[in-house]
């Protein structure tokens, strides 16, 4: 999707806390115009963004307001971390984008976007119709979830068990000589 949208992806460093600013800077300096952020649940680590990190990834994304910043929050409501926001207020154009693919399953092809007014606009243009279009049913579906108690009990057992079984995998990988980052990382990658 990336290639597809005319940028050219730039990898950036992730660290126990995050993205490395230094990375998305050195990036954004030589003309990357967009950056996009997994704050929680990144892959292939698991890892979440740190409050500490998220402020300095706020710090340097206000140095290029002009820049499209994407969050990709798959993960949200199966997240047991906290939501440290990356996105300073300066920021023109942004999406926070969170799955319902993760919750409620791959093929529901339905997420919430939260934007800024020209960005959700574009967007409404290119999701209207066609193939990236969500049936109203699924819609209705997924607010009926999101709304029954029982539901929301569920993800915080759910939320409870990923933590367990990450924990877990962590120190069985310790036990075999294999260093894993606690939870607080993050991917971002800036993009030409």
């Amino acid at each position: 999707m990336v290639r597809y949208a005319g940028f050219t992806p730039c990898p950036v460093a992730v660290d126990a806390e995050g993205m490395d600013p230094d990375g998305p800077e050195e990036a954004l300096r030589n003309g990357a115009r967009a950056v996009i952020l997994t704050p929680r649940a990144h892959n292939p680590t698991g890892c979440s963004l740190t409050e500490t990190r998220a402020h300095a990834l706020r710090e340097v994304l206000a140095r290029y307001p002009q820049v499209l910043a994407i969050v990709d929050d798959h993960f949200a409501l199966l997240s047991a971390t906290p939501w440290h926001s990356p996105l300073p207020a300066s920021t023109q154009r942004w999406a926070l984008v969170r799955s319902m693919s993760k919750t409620l399953g791959p093929d529901l092809r339905l997420a919430f976007i939260a934007s800024d007014a020209a960005t959700s606009a574009a967007l409404r243009l290119r999701l209207n119709a066609g193939s990236q279009w969500v049936s109203h049913l699924l819609q209705d579906l997924t607010l009926a979830c999101l709304t029954d108690e029982a539901f929301i009990a569920s993800m915080t057992e759910t939320r409870r068990h990923y933590r367990q079984q990450n924990e877990k995998l962590a120190a069985a990988l310790a036990r075999h000589g294999f260093s894993h980052a606690t939870p607080g990382m993050a991917s971002i990658s800036g993009c030409r």
